[in-house]
């Protein structure tokens, strides 16, 4: 089989009745509705890779035909081998090849393949390819990357480094635009007086593809369901499925709405105050990193204290906290370690410092053991 994330879509030609899954869009039909011709987009620069899952006594051959358009028909020529087929992965049940395609090679600006899988000199399974135009880069077409962190949507990767991951691209025109501010805000009612202790900002952009067909559509939701999904080299997260509507054509838009993945200086967890230990009207953060045996902190007349926040930096950290020097009044055992337990944050919503400043003491137990302590202190309205 063919890997449904490849940057080329394939269909197996297997003899059953028409279907989606086996009916290439050069050759549908569409009854009372207008047909207008369609060639997948890349550039004579381009290579790509096609993966192919077989048995383990299976190999695979890639052949291309290449097409001479005239008068709005192409003519296309016979079969030829490609080389270049590798086996890349040999499992249990499975082997999976791979062939890189370097469309530099064509002699033509219209070309389509075929991948037999074979069992000796006996072809079991036959898939045929969208054909292919190779179109210069005028600036009106969008880049699509994508790849996985690990093997899903029957595709294998190698190897998922920046280096050598396999990054599957599409190249169609569209546009990436609507421009519209999102993003979260935390606030804390403090006795009818709003508090923010959080403000994330995001940049939200809309893709809008130029007219395509449906399996060029169901591409880029595969896509987009990936862990790493890129357009024009910048990387973003869709949110929402994308929409598509093919109507009264055999063509249609697709809209999505994505999330740009990192926005420097906007969505980087500004949390509404400082962070080292700096006193304002109505919060306050004490912290101490790498924290191994007791530390003391200060807490101002007026503030109680809103949470107290472990992160395990080394070992097995046990936390507690109180009043009293070792005492255990205010936190009791929280246990950190590398596993499952690495942050871990605990509610207490209490005033020590009733008629005056008071002393917090934080003690972080265990053999080797290490823990950053962040203590997120409100100020008490009430008091």
């Amino acid at each position: 089989m063919i890997s449904v994330a490849s940057s080329i879509k394939f269909r197996k030609s297997d003899g059953l009745l028409a279907s989606f899954d086996n009916t290439m869009f050069e050759d549908e039909s569409h009854f009372r509705i207008a047909k207008r011709q369609y060639y997948q987009k890349l550039f004579a620069t381009d290579t790509i890779t096609v993966q192919a899952e077989v048995d383990t006594d299976q190999t695979i051959a890639l052949y291309k035909s290449e097409g001479t358009s005239k008068m709005g028909a192409v003519t296309w020529g016979d079969w030829t081998a490609m080389t270049g087929e590798a086996l890349v992965f040999s499992g249990a049940a499975y082997d999976y090849w791979e062939v890189d395609i370097d469309f530099s090679t064509m002699t033509k600006t219209k070309v389509k393949f075929k991948v037999e899988i074979l069992t000796g000199a006996t072809v079991d399974e036959t898939w045929l390819s969208e054909p292919v135009e190779l179109v210069t880069d005028d600036g009106s077409y969008l880049q699509i990357e994508f790849f996985n962190l690990e093997n899903a949507f029957r595709v294998y990767y190698v190897n998922p480094t920046p280096a050598d991951r396999i990054s599957h691209l599409i190249r169609l025109k569209g546009w990436l635009r609507k421009y519209k501010p999102a993003g979260d805000t935390s606030v804390y009612d403090n006795q009818d007086e709003v508090v923010k202790t959080k403000d994330e900002v995001k940049r939200m952009m809309t893709l809008e593809t130029d007219a395509i067909p449906a399996y060029l559509a169901e591409m880029l939701v595969v896509a987009v369901a990936h862990d790493k999904f890129f357009v024009n080299e910048v990387e973003f997260v869709a949110e929402k499925k994308p929409e598509f509507d093919l109507g009264n054509g055999n063509l249609a838009s697709l809209t999505c709405e994505l999330t740009q993945r990192d926005v420097i200086g906007l969505n980087a967890h500004d949390v509404g105050f400082d962070c080292d230990s700096i006193t304002d009207t109505d919060t306050m953060v004490l912290q101490e990193i790498d924290l191994a045996g007791q530390k003391s902190f200060t807490v101002p007349d007026g503030y109680l204290i809103a949470h107290i926040t472990g992160h395990r930096t080394a070992g097995d950290p046990v936390v507690i906290a109180g009043t009293t020097p070792g005492g255990s009044d205010i936190l009791l055992d929280m246990a950190l370690n590398a596993t499952d337990n690495i942050f871990q944050t605990a509610i207490i919503g209490r005033e020590i410092a009733v008629s005056g400043d008071a002393t917090l003491y934080v003690d972080v137990s265990g053999a080797g053991a290490t823990a950053s302590i962040y203590v997120l202190l409100l100020k008490n309205r009430q008091a």
